[in-house]
């Protein structure tokens, strides 16, 4: 059928008395038609948030990267709390605000936690501060060795809570034939597998021996390293899976012959000197399967639409 006929029939089922046959045809078959998803390279399948933050005890804090500080409720000096995120400043200190200023940068986070407690010692107790083992009745367990109260070590106290919130000091980009490209937190000793499962994994397009690592090199210059994903699987701990520094740009190509576009990262989220294969404008990419069930659906659709007009013409009058 072609797009002047459909648009005939649009205009003479308006005002007929079949407009609620024509509008339950048209929920079956609206009923019928599965969701779009957004295609590889348009602006709904980007990222411009960046995806949680994966905790992991060997990430190095940096500026600007933002860590959530908490002491227990009623630890704390009264009228004085300590809960909320703290900006790492260029400085690489963080503010406690009426404890002051904490020196952060290039730290763990247990690290700083362990840091933290020490700082706050000089205006709390270690009870409150976690530090001293206590009975249910509030009083501290004896140590029958040493008669002295039992102490827990800094870094595994239960009063006093330290996480990144938001890491912004550190990322990598994932782009080409993956389902969702874009730029994600370097959290800590992530791969190329593992970049390429944050980013919804591979396309159905996509090289699979083709996963192109680009580096900005020690000289200034780019470096690059191709991955064969399915050969680096068959190996414990995976072949060639290269840990991931920041800045990095993870380039999954598309099998050669196929007529598919990578997704671009905006410039003004990419890295600089780092080079970017590809056309110049995102394309919306639809394989073979895909597009034989569109026009399986517009088939019948069509004959539907036939047929509701067919009954018009037999309505008398």
């Amino acid at each position: 059928m072609t797009k002047l006929k459909m648009i005939t029939l649009c205009g003479i089922f308006v005002g007929t008395p079949a407009n609620g046959l024509i509008a339950t045809a048209a929920q079956g078959v609206g009923a019928e038609r599965p969701a779009v998803q957004p295609a590889i390279g348009t602006d709904a399948a980007r990222q411009d948030d960046p995806p949680p933050f994966t905790q992991r005890d060997d990430y190095v804090v940096e500026n600007p990267d933002l860590i959530y500080v908490e002491v227990e409720k009623q630890k704390a000096l009264p009228g004085r709390p300590i809960i909320g995120s703290r900006l790492v400043r260029p400085d690489g200190t963080i503010s406690l605000s009426f404890y002051g200023e904490l020196f952060v940068n290039g730290l763990t986070v247990p690290e700083i936690k362990v840091k933290i407690i020490r700082h706050l010692q000089k205006f709390l107790r270690d009870e409150p501060l976690g530090l001293v083992e206590l009975h249910k009745n509030g009083l501290p367990v004896i140590d029958v060795a040493t008669w002295q109260p039992k102490r827990i070590d800094p870094k595994d106290s239960k009063a006093v809570l330290v996480r990144v919130t938001q890491c912004n000091s550190k990322y990598f980009y994932v782009e080409g034939e993956v389902l969702s490209p874009g730029r994600f937190p370097l959290s800590g000793k992530q791969g190329i597998l593992d970049a390429i499962t944050l980013a919804g994994g591979l396309s159905a397009r996509a090289d699979r021996a083709q996963i192109v690592l680009y580096r900005q090199g020690l000289q200034g210059g780019a470096e690059s390293f191709t991955v064969d994903v399915d050969r680096s699987k068959q190996t414990k701990p995976p072949a060639t899976d290269y840990q991931l520094k920041s800045g990095d740009r993870v380039v999954v190509r598309a099998r050669s012959g196929g007529e598919v576009t990578t997704g671009r990262i905006p410039s003004d989220r990419a890295p600089d000197a780092l080079p970017i294969e590809g056309p110049e404008e995102d394309e919306i990419a639809i394989d073979g399967p895909a597009l034989e069930r569109l026009e399986k659906r517009i088939a019948d659709v069509e004959q539907k639409l036939d047929s509701i007009l067919e009954m018009l013409k037999r309505q008398p009058g």
